[in-house]
């Protein structure tokens, strides 16, 4: 749990630097999978596969701009949504993988 409130500061301060939109979609990852590990079992298979394909495609959007890199991992992840559900590390995974880019792209500009 601790890393993820570093993440959450983290997001916050890129909120106020890069705007809502950007900060908005590391929280969305870090809310979907801490709401999975902590009330998964609650909640229908059907409802968490298809949150999931939801929320990858709204992750293919962000790669196909902003890190091309991301999209194999992207397909493995739909593949394996066929069969299995998502486990909450998959949205920090995700949630890291925006925040390393964006922390790469604020280095970038002058």
């Amino acid at each position: 749990m601790e890393i993820i409130d570093k993440v959450v500061d983290v997001a916050k301060g890129l909120m106020s630097l890069l705007g809502v939109t950007l900060g908005i979609a590391i929280f969305s990852e870090l809310i979907f999978g801490k709401f999975l590990g902590d009330e998964g079992g609650r909640i229908p298979p059907g409802v968490v596969r298809k949150n999931w394909r939801k929320n990858l495609h709204r992750l293919y959007r962000w790669a196909r701009r902003s890190d091309p890199a991301c999209l194999p991992a992207l397909a493995l992840s739909a593949a394996r949504a066929i069969l299995t559900l998502p486990a909450p590390d998959d949205y920090f995974r995700y949630a890291a993988r925006i925040h390393r880019t964006l922390g790469s792209d604020r280095e970038d500009r002058p």
